[in-house]
């Protein structure tokens, strides 16, 4: 009876307070709210600290629902607003709140880009397409104003990176590895993928004191011909000493190649180190001698910059050599259009012309430029051509294109190792602007602002639509990726360059975002992955050597899940859905008894052990829904096999393995060790002598295994007969299995003629 009589007093108490709007605290420190008599203590990240609170606060989503009345929390590290209808849920049934739900609120103070006061309102105008309002009763606006002011513009050094502690505790456990990346690491999964490699190319440390190239990293790799003296050479020509350095090397021995423009000037005069460069660039690769320079920029534009003294290369002075323009627009055009869209977004109004509205930001059009630029230099490295890359400084449209192309050639970068290999490698140790083009210290110029990184994210998700299948990670790591972009919650994305991350000491004193992701993979796997993936009626095995995207404007999307996800009520996607019918039905099966084997091969492949490292996952679990960020990670995470040497969950964890009669293929790594596939047959005959065969209907034999991650032991092994339909490259054959059981790509050195 008392509890009852409790919990009556608590709703009429809440009731009151939500009619009169008026509260008896104050915004004097406190670490939680006192409502109603109870108390409210809301989850925090370790290190994150309640500063004060003020009750009786309206909240408003602009564009998204009616205002509701609650609790507004000031942290150390953001915002939060927790309505009366989820504190009575907490008092009377123990529910926390969500603050992905439209009545709660969790803002960033480095998520904020402009606030104001007017009377006693407060208004948010946010970089993630938020626009928040809060009405404070009586004085207490002033006060939350001042409060708010001290964080939203702290330097990037006072932001709340460096006091995240929540990833410390698995740290020392050995659970994850700080700040993986290592680029002698890469280098050597380059050269597993093209033995030659080493012959050709070599790593240099002559950045090693950022004197060369301060945006540059200490390692990078550069043709083994040519001494580092040369180099420096090359470094005087190219715009910010940004010389040309390894990017990605395909199997065939073409690479491509990042830089900045040439100083070339309005006469577009020869420089001998930059020509000696070129001609060293295109001996590295032994089977073709063309050279394609692939400049993102319109033509109209990289002529301007020749005035400057810049500019592009002059083909006439490099041998076998063609130039090409991608026309990929400039920071501000892009900032422009992905403002327009944003308004459009946020618009109350009834549109009918919504559709045509978004297509006049020309937001969908600048995807597709850059998806086509993309496809085109991946086409160049399959057909065997050594492509060199560059903008006008290579931290925006380069980091795009090159990231981009590896993606669609390389199956590694589209496992969650692989992908924040990607954009370790590309964006972050190769000096994208981060801190200029989000504005995370508030001081950097608007101007400098530009919503580069996010277009890369909204082109992988594209992607990602139409090959759903291929990604071991789901759209979750998309969407969490960009709010840990914007929120600083992780020092991953913070300044310009890995100098100014050395020189303040980011490493040492911050978690990566990178080791959230690891220790909580179960949120981000793709229950729809499946490297040996259908497409239409077509059982095809293994991921081709490349995805081939159309780049149709009919096949771009807008990203509604991320654009106008604090506009409209949650939306959920075809993939989620399938997903959770998936998780749906296993949960029947398992209480049936029965056994899923309809998803044996994707079990087998997440849950394989790589020689070297790479497409390995872990145990399937359900996808919860989205937003982990956004609130406390104090409960404990789930068991899933850590990577790195740590210690690999029991057998008793791991799904059943697949049946012997699955038909994958080595495409994402076989005995490269990158992926679980095929195995090297013990054929006599060699690749070329393979390569030199077309045509027919011959019969072979393919041998494939899978390797269970915790005894890294071959624990299927099976060999099948299969026709070879044809030989469309040297490296892959195209061949069906017996009794239209399907039909795929392999490559060639796998398979043994009989």
């Amino acid at each position: 009876g008392c509890c009852c009589v409790c919990c009556l007093l608590v709703f009429f108490s809440l009731f009151f307070s939500l009619l009169t709007g008026r509260s008896n605290s104050s915004t004097k420190d406190l670490s939680m709210a006192n409502l109603g008599g109870n108390l409210y203590t809301p989850e925090l990240i370790p290190g994150e600290n309640s500063l004060s609170t003020v009750q009786g606060v309206t909240f408003e989503n602009v564009s998204r629902t009616a205002p509701a009345m609650g609790c507004f929390i000031l942290t150390n590290f953001r915002i939060l607003f927790v309505s009366q209808l989820s504190i009575v849920n907490h008092t009377m049934k123990g529910k926390l709140p969500d603050y992905n739900d439209a009545c709660n609120c969790s803002l960033a103070h480095s998520t904020i880009d402009k606030f104001k006061l007017k009377k006693n309102e407060l208004v948010f105008e946010c970089k993630d397409f938020r626009v928040c309002k809060f009405l404070f009763p009586g004085e207490t606006g002033e006060q939350a104003y001042k409060g708010i002011e001290r964080f939203a513009n702290a330097k990037q050094t006072n932001r709340f990176c460096y006091f995240n502690t929540e990833l410390a505790e698995p740290l020392a456990q050995g659970k994850i590895t700080k700040w993986f990346y290592s680029a002698e690491k890469e280098f050597k999964r380059f050269t597993a993928k093209w033995s030659e490699a080493p012959t050709f190319w070599r790593m240099t440390n002559m950045n090693s004191n950022y004197s060369v190239c301060s945006t540059y990293p200490k390692e990078f790799g550069v043709p083994i011909s040519l001494q580092d003296k040369d180099l420096l050479k090359v470094a005087d020509h190219r715009s910010r000493g940004r010389l040309p350095i390894l990017s990605y090397v395909h199997e065939n021995g073409a690479v491509i190649v990042r830089c900045a423009q040439p100083k070339a000037g309005l006469k577009g005069g020869k420089n001998k180190a930059d020509v000696t460069f070129a001609q060293a660039l295109v001996a590295c690769n032994k089977f073709s001698k063309g050279l394609s320079i692939m400049d993102a920029r319109p033509k109209l534009n990289a002529a301007a910059n020749r005035a400057a003294g810049a500019g592009y290369e002059n083909t006439a002075h490099y041998e076998n050599a063609t130039l090409k323009f991608l026309d990929i627009e400039n920071i501000h055009v892009m900032r422009d259009a992905v403002n327009s869209l944003k308004d459009l977004c946020l618009s109350t109004a009834q549109d009918d012309k919504f559709l045509t509205n978004v297509d006049n930001t020309m937001c969908l059009t600048h995807v597709k430029i850059i998806l086509d630029g993309a496809w085109q230099i991946a086409q160049k490295i399959l057909s065997g051509e050594t492509v060199l890359v560059h903008c006008s400084d290579g931290w925006d449209r380069t980091a795009q294109l090159c990231s981009l192309s590896a993606l669609l050639l390389d199956p590694f970068y589209r496992t969650i190792e692989g992908f924040i290999t990607l954009v370790e490698r590309e964006w972050i140790q190769a000096g994208h602007k981060f801190n200029d083009r989000i504005g995370q210290d508030n001081t950097a110029s608007r101007s400098e602002r530009s919503p580069v990184f996010l277009q890369f994210v909204d082109c992988v998700w594209q992607i990602t639509q139409q090959f759903p299948t291929a990604f071991e990670f789901s759209e979750n790591l998309l969407l969490d990726m960009l709010e840990a972009l914007y929120s600083c919650r992780f020092g991953t994305f913070l300044f310009n360059c890995e100098k100014e991350r050395e020189d303040n000491d980011l490493r040492g004193r911050s978690p990566s975002f990178w080791d959230y992701i690891f220790y909580h993979k179960y949120q981000y796997l793709n229950q729809c992955y499946d490297p040996p993936a259908a497409v239409g009626s077509k059982l095809v095995t293994g991921t081709p050597p490349i995805l081939s995207i159309s780049y149709a404007m009919k096949d771009i999307r807008i990203w509604t899940n991320y654009y106008m996800q604090y506009v409209s009520p949650g939306r959920v996607t075809t993939t989620v859905m399938l997903q959770n019918e998936i998780m749906r039905l296993r949960g029947i099966l398992k209480e049936l008894g029965h056994e899923d084997k309809s998803v044996s091969n994707n079990e087998a492949l997440q849950n394989s052990t790589p020689i070297e490292g790479g497409g390995g996952g872990g145990k399937w679990a359900a996808a919860p829904k989205r937003g982990g960020l956004s609130q406390s990670t104090s409960s404990v995470s789930p068991s899933y096999p850590p990577r790195d040497g740590a210690a690999a969950a029991s057998s008793s964890q791991q799904p059943p393995l697949a049946s012997s009669r699955s038909f994958l293929s080595a495409s994402v790594g076989g005995d490269r060790g990158e992926g679980i596939g095929l195995g090297r047959n013990n054929s006599a005959n060699s690749n070329a002598q393979l390569a030199g065969e077309r045509g027919g209907a011959e019969k072979a034999k393919v041998l494939y295994q899978w390797v269970a991650r915790d005894t890294n032991e071959v624990s299927v092994e099976a060999e099948e007969v299969v026709t070879v339909v044809s030989k469309s490259s040297e490296n892959w054959w195209f061949v069906e299995r017996d009794g239209g059981m399907g039909s795929g790509h392999v490559p060639s050195t796998y398979v043994s003629l009989i």
